[in-house]
């Protein structure tokens, strides 16, 4: 009969600890450009703009972003992911931009080319280039970042306006970063490669707009969390059925009190 209980009580409990879910927005800690250049010399790290696409004159422009998500506990089902970008600056029409899964880690420097920031200005120690995931003392193995191929996801971008990235696998790539933190590398954007004068300009977190991440979430209890309140409902259970036993036996007793007196009375009589 206990263990009955206990199996039913931890039912109880572990149904209605996962089916809340909570929904959270974080913003970059870090993002970048990659600007095309043979030496890896031109950085924007600390700029107000990331670009993807190509320039007029033929350069690539990749876009690097991350979001810690340490704030999300270990263990969570993650349910949906939403990427949010707004874009500050366009010299082309429509074009979709892919959202590729870093996988090398890499760093924002300190550079700011303020309003060259198409162009970039000289790298500084830490900044993220064409070769470095960090000036100048680490590299990527490919030139213009090392990423999985097939995007994560993808969303046609024209003028200045908000955009939002969102797919199932991009879902699994922020489950794979909640499970194992050390492989969050973030995403890599690419925009149009294949036309000059395609570029489009987001906004940074040092931008108007920093970029954000909304991400919606189950947080699985602890199982030790889940016995000690199991254990506690069948303590009141029980403490609860002891109790009635109590009252059920001082009924009982005062019922044989009452009637040995009745027949006290009959006999004395």
């Amino acid at each position: 009969m206990i263990q009955k209980l206990l199996l039913v009580v931890c039912s109880c409990v572990f149904s209605t600890s996962v089916n809340a879910s909570t929904t959270m927005t974080f913003y970059s800690v870090a993002d970048a450009t990659l600007y095309e250049d043979a030496f890896g010399g031109q950085a924007s790290g600390s700029g107000s703009g990331m670009f993807v696409g190509k320039t007029g004159g033929g350069a690539i422009r990749r876009a690097l972003v991350a979001f810690d998500l340490s704030f999300i506990p270990a263990g969570s089902q993650i349910l949906s992911v939403a990427l949010g970008l707004e874009v500050t600056r366009s010299i082309s029409s429509d074009s979709a931009v892919t959202a590729h899964r870093a996988t090398r880690g890499w760093t924002e420097g300190a550079s700011d080319a303020g309003n060259r920031d198409g162009g970039g200005v000289s790298s500084q120690p830490g900044d993220a280039t064409w070769l470095h995931t960090s000036y100048n003392t680490a590299f990527w193995s490919t030139p213009g970042g090392d990423f999985i191929a097939a995007p994560s996801a993808s969303t046609l971008v024209s003028g200045i306006d908000d955009y939002s990235w969102s797919s199932a696998a991009m879902t699994a790539d922020v489950q794979s970063w909640v499970d194992s933190p050390v492989d969050n590398f973030g995403w890599l954007l690419r925009g149009n490669e294949s036309e000059n004068a395609s570029a489009k300009r987001f906004s940074t977190s040092e931008g108007p707009a920093p970029p954000s991440l909304t991400i919606t979430y189950q947080a699985v209890p602890e199982p030790s969390r889940l016995i000690l309140a199991a254990i506690g409902a069948m303590a009141l259970m029980m403490r609860r059925r002891r109790n009635a036993c109590l009252t059920l036996l001082e009924k009982a007793h005062h019922t044989v009190c009452v009637a040995v007196a009745r027949e006290c009375e009959v006999h004395g009589a």
